[in-house]
């Protein structure tokens, strides 16, 4: 009796402590991290804004504008505090910038214009 009892003690604890079942125990990484939301810019100023990229979350980021204003704009990224390049929106221009790293980094994007129009762009940036 005392084995059967000793028995049936093992086998509640075993089903005690196993999940309910296995799809609970799956974690679905979001493919996509937004480094920069969707954003409407607008305005006399540069814009500038700052991330972090971090390789766990993918080992490339695409960084999307759109010039929306009436002149051309221009962007200056800058890595670990370094200046890498500058690229040029036409009115109306719309181009994807690509960065790709196996190492952690974080990135400065500044976003002007040499005229004093009024700064109008759609601005995004994803990492995967």
């Amino acid at each position: 009796m005392k084995k059967i009892l000793v028995l049936g003690f093992v086998a509640a604890m075993l089903i005690a402590s196993a999940p309910i079942s296995y799809a609970d125990s799956i974690t679905v990484k979001d493919p996509d991290v937004q480094l920069i939301h969707p954003y409407h810019y607008s305005g006399v100023g540069s814009y500038i804004n700052e991330f972090y990229m971090d390789p766990n979350n993918g080992l490339t980021a695409n960084l999307w504008l759109q010039n929306t204003s009436s002149g051309t704009i221009y962007i200056k990224i800058y890595t670990d505090g370094v200046y890498q390049l500058e690229v040029s929106f036409a009115p109306g221009e719309q181009k994807t910038t690509q960065f790709y790293g196996t190492f952690g980094h974080s990135r400065k994007i500044y976003v002007y214009n040499s005229t004093g129009i009024v700064n109008d762009f759609n601005i995004s940036a994803r990492q995967f």
